[in-house]
């Protein structure tokens, strides 16, 4: 055997071609043998033949190819989201459709998701506002994945720098936020120094520069701008400004210049210079259980203006029994045990350490609350406002306002006071007399109190109900769960008359963190060097994102250092499924995760709904693996990122002609329309040969014709149940040679899947034989879903039943090619999207039981993208306020416009024949023709349809003008006067007209008078009137 190829060998005694060598068809495509076959011996005369034999490699599946390994871009992190960054290309060699198919996509190194690529032209842009300060550069693995089974992936890396603006201001060191200075300092002493830092590189961050710019007090300090040090101006007395306030900006070097302005508090210290005075103070206590708090639980300190002092106190009178409350040290009382129901007065001497002992009277009260009261407890929330301001000033006005809100027999508890987060939690709950209010409840009737609340704390920052998960506090799609918990701790709020004592009482939230996040808010990854994943002693290296990276020993390597160096994919590490890649420099590896698992070795399977990959409202239902899109009406393709195209009457689509031989078609569409033509391609007469080629529904059933002029039109149909219900379907027309096919299938997910139908079943094939021959289109366009004019159809009658589709069509596809349908030649009244209504029919659409609101007792019809009624044989869209009578005075008119699409019925009539509303039942069409020719006994029954114009009217008057339609050269007229006149509208040559004395509108005044105009051909025009 010698061949143009070393790759094939050859049996030299079976004959038998085996390949020798791995195949490469993007390379060579064909290779020709010649095959010499000859007897055992020496080669004598004839004992030898030949043979040429040329093999077809078929395609197989390799990976896309791009053009380069790596890309490499620089990015401002200031640029808008959307900013295109660089296009990356891959080719691919394969031929077959499925393997040469592609799509690309980020599969590593998208930290934050901050870039998307298009998964068409490889077109990288930023997803998200990018921050430097936080990641400055990204390296990402870019795949182009084809549709091969199974799927190969070819990769490439793309490094994006991102470059540095100058768009953080600077930032005060968070020490210089609080300063501090005794009083009675002298003039300029130093109270702080200001320290600043600046994310930004240089030289966008310092030398930075300070300013005094505000503040109650500024006019008490200086401000030195280069150096940051404050000075006092003044001397300054505690007592009278205890607390002090400034403004103070601080200013980059970058440009442009940022500046930033923060409020610094400067605390005024104490000196023990002013004497106690008396105080009444009463003292309630929260016990939880009847266990806590034990301890302290009040300072009985007397009043002094000064905040410092050596406070000393004792009980005068201890109250009865002596063992329940002390002072065991300064002025802090203590009670040894809970006595709920027992309260206590008694009076205490104190003094500041320096001044006389002064007497102040003091009441205790034990109140108690239990697991019970927690569990029916909730929460209200004021906003910037602390405990001691509460309890001083809003307090006793909250207890009545609780205690008017419910019934006289319900007994509210308030049992916490908490300060966090710059605002107060006050837990409540309420007792009756079997129990206690549910939460529901207590929310309900307090919420609508809640002026009442505003005006008692002139804030309207209240929230009634409060949970902490009423904000989205947990992160990367944590689940927020909240608690109300009590704790050992006691809490104690101090005003100068009431002290409000219990324990830690704290409304919780908890975050149930998704996979790979940790932290009380979900904020942080789980650290990945703990436990150390690094095999073989390597080292562990955090890299950022939650990445990690392994510093490896010699002669290992690998993502774990897992593998011997030089073979990084040995064992394939990745798990369920994943493909293993080595890392363009070999040092390392990379797993591609089949859908439905995450990680570096794909390990962690993931809920791959969340978030929702499906778009444009598609529903995502997740698989084990992977997920499925749901599409709404219309929508398609794996995301729903695809859209159906909306087709309406007198809608078209033109695209280049069909092959003259060859025909294969297929439209996958949805309709409810019976009679639609789906796709026409005909060629203009030329030299008394017109040809055609079409695919329509005829009454619901798909039809394929063709012919021309000089042969006859050869069609086949399949007799099926109608296709025009709403449904998706595919039609598939195919034209070889004589032979003809036509089949039908049923579609799913809005036309993605589709049922195939097998050669040989009558219920979705059908086959022919025609006439051989080319079709000579003439160069004219192929119209999809409509024509650009109906010439062709009054050229050559016959050839189509219909001559405009309603409905959307999924994809067109010609010859094995799908159409690119938003590039078509021309278009017309086409929709990006599918145009489908609302079907308010309710019913059978294959009986009469169809019905809707609007259509009363009538019958309802779905028109795709709305309804009409079929009003007892009347057509409307409504059967109640379109059929109201209206009426007309002097000089009134009511007008109607022809509309196109009625102007084109009106010349297809051959096609309509009379019909101007859908039926899929040829029969209610021949039968509507008889009906209207039977309603006058002196007409004739003839083949064409009629023409029927029908008033019914009242009026009082005898003369007038009931009709009137006209041209520039014809006019038809309807009056009375007082004899009924008609007036057909042939005016050329002659004026013509008949008086119908029978129809004397005075005999009827008052009375409903319905008059019928009945047209037909070869007839003359015969009014018909009746009188009720």
């Amino acid at each position: 055997m010698s061949s143009n190829d070393k790759g094939f060998s050859i049996g030299y005694e079976t004959g038998e071609i085996t390949v020798s060598r791995r195949l490469d068809r993007e390379t060579q495509n064909r290779v020709i043998l010649t095959v010499m076959a000859k007897n055992f011996g020496g080669i004598k005369g004839n004992d030898t033949d030949e043979a040429q034999v040329i093999i077809s490699i078929q395609d197989g599946n390799d990976p896309p190819e791009f053009l380069e390994q790596t890309y490499s871009a620089e990015v401002s992190e200031g640029v808008a989201i959307g900013t295109k960054v660089l296009t990356v290309k891959a080719i691919d060699k394969d031929v077959k459709t499925q393997n040469n198919q592609f799509s690309y996509s980020i599969i590593n190194g998208n930290n934050n998701n901050s870039f998307k690529i298009d998964s068409q032209t490889g077109e990288i842009e930023t997803a998200s506002m990018l921050d430097r300060e936080t990641i400055s550069m990204y390296t990402l693995t870019i795949g182009a994945i084809d549709t091969g089974v199974p799927p190969e992936t070819g990769t490439t890396t793309v490094k994006i720098t991102v470059g540095d603006i100058n768009d953080h201001g600077p930032v005060l060191v968070e020490a210089n936020f609080l300063g501090h200075i005794m009083e009675n300092e002298p003039p300029h002493t130093s109270v702080m120094t200001l320290a600043a830092t600046d994310p930004d590189l240089p030289p966008n961050g310092g030398p930075f520069t300070f300013e005094l710019v505000g503040g109650k007090h500024r006019d008490l300090f200086t401000l030195e701008s280069h150096s940051g040090v404050i000075r006092t101006s003044a001397m300054i007395d505690r007592e009278s400004t205890p607390q002090l306030e400034i403004m103070v900006s601080i200013e980059d070097s970058g440009v442009p210049r940022l500046r930033s302005q923060y409020s610094l508090t400067i605390t005024v210290l104490d000196q023990n210079d002013s004497p106690s005075t008396p105080r009444s103070v009463h003292i309630t206590v929260y016990s939880f259980n009847s266990a806590l708090p034990i301890g302290k639980i009040a300072d009985v300190h007397p009043n002094d203006p000064d905040t410092t002092g050596d406070y000393h106190c004792k009980l005068l009178k201890p109250p009865q029994p002596r063992d329940v409350l002390s002072i065991p040290s300064g002025c802090s009382l203590h009670a040894s045990k809970v006595t709920v129901g027992t309260g206590y007065t008694f009076t205490v001497a104190g003094n500041d350490g320096i001044h006389p002992d002064v007497v102040s009277s003091v009441s205790v009260e034990f109140l108690e609350f239990d697991n019970m009261t927690v569990d029916s407890s909730i929460t209200v929330r004021l906003e910037n406002l602390t405990a001691p301001r509460f309890l001083t000033h809003y307090y006793s006005g909250f207890i009545e306002l609780l205690k008017s809100s419910f019934d006289p027999s319900d007994l509210p508890i308030m049992y916490s006071i908490h300060e966090v987060n710059a605002g107060l939690e006050l837990t409540i709950a309420v007792k009756t007399g079997k129990g206690y209010r549910s939460k529901r409840s207590i929310v309900e009737i307090l919420r609508k109190r809640l002026d009442k609340l505003e005006q008692l704390l002139q804030s309207s920052s209240i929230t009634i109900g409060y949970s902490p998960c009423q904000k989205p506090i947990c992160e990367n799609q944590g689940v927020c769960s909240d608690s109300i918990r009590v704790f050992e701790d006691t809490r104690i709020t101090d005003s100068q008359s009431l002290v409000f004592t219990s324990p830690l009482v704290s409304h919780e939230f908890s975050c149930q963190c998704a996979e790979g996040f940790t932290g009380q808010t979900c904020s942080q990854r789980q650290d990945p060097c703990s436990p150390n994943p690094c095999q073989a002693g390597g080292t562990c290296k955090k890299s950022g994102g939650g990445e990690f990276q392994c510093l490896c020993p010699p002669l290992r390597e690998g993502k774990f250092c897992e593998l011997k160096r030089n073979d990084a994919c040995y064992d394939n590490p990745c798990r369920n499924g994943g493909s293993c890649r080595e890392s363009p420099d070999l040092s390392s590896y990379f797993c591609l995760c089949r859908p439905g698992y995450r990680g570096n070795q794909c390990e962690i399977t993931s809920d791959s709904c969340r978030p929702n990959p499906c778009l444009n409202g598609g529903l995502c239902q997740s698989l084990k693996p992977g997920y499925k899109c749901s599409c709404p009406h219309g929508m398609h393709g794996r995301h729903c990122e695809q859209t159906s195209y909306g087709f309406s009457e007198l809608s078209y689509m033109a695209f280049p002609p069909l092959d003259s031989n060859t025909n294969d078609i297929a439209i996958t569409f949805a309709t409810t329309k019976p009679n639609a033509l789906l796709a026409y391609n005909y060629g203009v007469q030329t030299g008394g040969r017109s040809d055609f080629l079409s695919l329509e529904l005829r009454e619901g059933r798909a039809v394929f014709s063709y012919g021309g002029t000089r042969t006859a039109i050869t069609s086949v149909s399949i007799k099926s149940e109608s296709l025009a219900t709403g449904d998706w379907h595919r039609v598939t027309a195919t034209r070889n040679g004589r032979v003809i096919a036509l089949s039908i299938s049923q579609c799913q997910d809005n036309g993605d899947l589709c049922q195939e139908c097998r050669p040989g079943d009558v219920t979705c094939y059908a086959g022919d034989v025609g006439p051989a021959g080319t079709l000579n289109f003439n160069n004219q366009p192929l119209y999809i879903g409509g024509l650009k004019s109906i010439d062709p159809l009054l050229e050559s009658p016959g050839q189509v039943q219909s001559d405009d589709f309603v409905g959307c069509v999924h994809s067109v596809t010609i010859n094995g090619r799908s159409l690119n349908l938003s590039a078509p030649l021309s278009a017309h009244n086409v929709h990006p999207e599918c145009n489908r209504g609302s079907n308010q029919c309710n019913g059978n659409l294959e009986t009469n039981t169809i019905h809707s609101e609007q259509c009363g007792s009538g019958q309802c019809v779905d028109l795709w993208s709305h309804v009409g009624c079929n009003c007892d044989g009347l057509f409307s869209p409504d059967c109640l306020t379109s059929l109201e009578p209206v009426t007309i005075s002097d000089g009134a008119f009511v007008e109607f416009t022809i509309s196109d699409k009625h102007r084109r019925m009106h010349l297809l009539d051959f096609v309509y024949k009379g019909v101007t509303y859908w039926t899929s039942n040829s029969f209610e069409r021949s039968k509507r023709y008889t009906d209207v020719a039977n309603m006058n006994s002196n007409s004739v029954t003839t083949s064409m349809p009629g023409k029927t114009i029908s008033l019914t009217f009242r009026t009082n008057r005898k003369d007038g003008l009931l009709l009137y339609a006209a041209t520039n050269k014809d006019f038809t007229s309807l009056e009375g006067s007082p004899c009924l006149k008609y007036y057909p509208k042939f005016i050329q040559p002659v004026f013509h007209f008949d008086v119908l004395e029978s129809a004397d509108i005075g005999s009827s005044v008052g009375s409903k008078t319905r008059i019928a105009i009945y047209n037909r051909p070869h007839l003359a025009a015969i009014p018909n009137v009746l009188t009720s």
